[in-house]
Formats: C-alpha cells, structure tokens, sequence
C-alpha cells in the first residue's frame, strides 16, 4: 500500500468509473476500459438494471473488488431504478422507483430508510462476491450541498467507520483522501471534455487526485434513456485512446487504485 508520506511527494491519480451496472452501453464500455493497461477503479452500481452483467465482466476479469456506487435516485425516466430493501416506503415514487431528483429524496425520504436501503445495497455486493474498495454516492447524494443538511454526510462517516472502507468526499486533502476532478455540464462535447482532461493532467500539483469518469459505448440504447450519451462517449474515447497514457507521461502521474488509497 502506498504510505500518505509518499503520496504528498508524487501525483497519484485515482480514474474511477461511476455507474457500472447502470446500462449495458456503460458496462461495455467499462469493462473495456478495466481490459487496459493502466489501472482504473470502478464504483458498481447496486441498484442499476444491468447490475448482473456489470458482475458477470468482473468476474471474467478476474476482478474480485470494486467500489459501491451507492443511489437513492433514478434520473432517467425510461430506466427506472428500484430500491434493494424491502419497505423504505419513503424512498419511492408511485411506481416503486426511487424518486427522480435529490430534491424529492431531501424532502420525502427518512435518513433511516436511507441507512437500510444502503445496507441493502451492501450485502447485494457482498453476497455478488466482490469486496469493496470505496464507498461514493450517485449524483453526490451526501454532499452537505444537495442534502441541505450534514445528517446524510455523518451517514457517509458512519459507513467509513464501520467498514473501515474510505467514503468519496467532495473536498479531498490530497494525501489521506484524494482532490476530486469531474466535468460534466461544465464540459458538454468531446473537444471540450479532452480538452479538461489533458490540461487538468498537465497541471495536477503533488499529492493525490481522483478523476470521476462515465464511459459508455456508442450503442444506440445508450441515447434512449440519456441526453447526456456524448460526454459519456468522450469519456470512453479519451481513456481508451493513446492520449491518457502519454498525458500521464509528460505530466509525470502515475495512476493507482482506490485500493491503494
């Protein structure tokens, strides 16, 4: 394991994978991605309605851990995702789907159907064989930020204690936990998430980072469900591409993995 002392002195880059499981179209994508020379973490999605798939390419990875890529919200109309626990009554909508937006989830939902939904999500993980790496949140759930109150971020802690498995913060100290780099909105098109990815490589100070990526695949069920699909697809180009390694390279970075974190 790499000792905080020597990643203070060196540019240590965590690219972790969000939404494995979510879509067959990312799952391809990813698992492509973890085929790669260079290290990549992923954070798997419990609630996401190819979770089983996103399993089945680990497994014939060799891949035995990965993060949990914790959801209480299910963005996408067409692709609904539905809680694993029993009851938590106050985390569905009408149709037994988690609520759409961070806003439902503040005003409607219990901090202890929250607590049972993400042990739920857990075990679900566990009994699939994998070990966890990393505890994040989909959509940054349990940023003070998005909840309007640090009762979801203490939930977060708790988890970390308990488990003693590092919970993914908004503000990293870049030794003990990594900064955080993520374009979305910000970067909408291919040229421009490039663009972010290589100049933030080129100027990363010492110490360690976590860049938070969304590959998918060009498929067309990927733009069924999203409006987003092009800053997906940017993300899969980029780290499948020659660009990464060699923007590595020059910058001096090596990449790690929420393992070694």
């Amino acid at each position: 394991m790499t000792h905080p002392a020597q990643i203070t002195q060196t540019k240590k880059v965590v690219v972790n994978c969000d939404d494995f499981g979510m879509h067959f179209s990312i799952n391809e994508a990813i698992g492509e991605l973890l085929s790669q020379s260079l290290p990549l973490s992923v954070s798997l999605m419990p609630v996401g309605a190819d979770f089983e798939d996103a399993v089945d390419r680990l497994r014939r990875l060799g891949i035995s851990e990965c993060g949990i890529h914790f959801a209480v919200t299910s963005e996408y109309l067409s692709l609904p995702f539905y809680p694993v626990a029993p009851g938590v009554l106050s985390l569905k909508n009408s149709h037994g789907a988690l609520f759409q937006s961070v806003e439902e989830v503040r005003s409607r939902a219990t901090l202890s159907d929250i607590r049972i939904e993400l042990l739920a999500q857990l075990e679900k993980v566990e009994r699939a064989g994998l070990r966890p790496t990393h505890f994040d949140s989909h959509m940054f759930f349990w940023e003070i930020e998005e909840w309007g109150s640090d009762a979801l971020l203490r939930l977060a802690q708790e988890f970390q204690d308990r488990y003693r498995i590092p919970v993914r913060m908004k503000k990293g100290d870049g030794q003990t936990t990594p900064r955080r780099h993520f374009a979305w909105e910000s970067h909408p098109d291919r040229q421009s998430r490039f663009q972010f990815y290589t100049d933030t490589f080129q100027s990363l100070e010492a110490g360690l980072h976590e860049f938070i990526v969304h590959p998918a695949k060009d498929l067309p069920q990927l733009h069924s469900f999203t409006g987003a699909g092009i800053r997906r697809i940017a993300d899969y180009e980029f780290f499948r591409s020659s660009r990464w390694p060699s923007v590595c390279e020059v910058s001096g970075v090596s990449c790690v993995t929420w393992r070694e974190v």
